[in-house]
C-alpha cells in the first residue's frame, strides 16, 4: 500500500526536477517491482490535480489504474484507508491510532543514520568509529 499525500503541493512545485523525479521513480519501480502495488492512495489532492491527472491517466495501464484511489477530505481519506489498513497502523494525522508521521523508531533510526553518514562525509569522525568506547552503533 502506498499513500501519497499532496497536502500543500502547489502547481508550480510540480515542474522540472519534481516531474523528472516522479518519472524516474515510476520507471524504476515498473522495471524492478512490476505489479507490486496493491493499492495506491493519492490523498489531499489540490484542486488543480485533476488537470494533471487527466494528462497522466492515459499513460497508466488499466491494471494499475484500478489500484489508484484519489481522495480529498478527512472523512473520505480515513474511510478509504480503514478499508485496507487496521486503525492501529493509520497515523493520527489521518484519523488512526499509530504513532505520528516521522516518529516511528525506524524513522528516528534512519534520521540518526543520515546525520551520522553526512557527518562522516564532511570529515567529522567524532563518533569514534569501531574503536570508541562504546563503539559507534553505525560504524560497528
Amino acid at each position: 500500500i502506498t499513500v501519497l499525500d499532496l497536502d500543500g503541493m502547489r502547481m508550480r512545485d510540480f515542474v522540472g526536477e519534481c516531474v523528472e523525479y516522479v518519472r524516474r521513480c515510476s520507471e524504476f519501480t515498473g522495471q524492478h517491482f512490476p505489479e507490486r502495488a496493491g493499492f495506491v492512495f493519492v490523498i489531499n489532492v489540490p484542486a488543480w490535480f485533476a488537470m494533471i491527472w487527466n494528462v497522466v491517466k492515459p499513460m497508466v495501464d488499466e491494471v494499475t489504474l484500478k489500484k489508484i484511489n484519489i481522495l480529498r477530505g478527512k472523512n473520505e481519506i480515513f474511510e478509504a484507508l480503514l478499508e485496507k489498513i487496521p486503525i492501529e497502523n493509520i497515523p493520527p494525522e489521518y484519523g488512526g491510532q499509530s504513532v505520528p508521521l516521522g516518529e516511528s523508531p525506524e524513522e528516528h533510526l534512519l534520521r540518526d543514520l543520515m546525520h551520522h553518514n553526512n557527518a562522516l562525509a564532511n570529515g567529522d569522525h567524532s563518533c569514534g568509529g569501531r574503536a570508541a568506547s562504546p563503539p559507534c552503533r553505525f560504524c560497528s
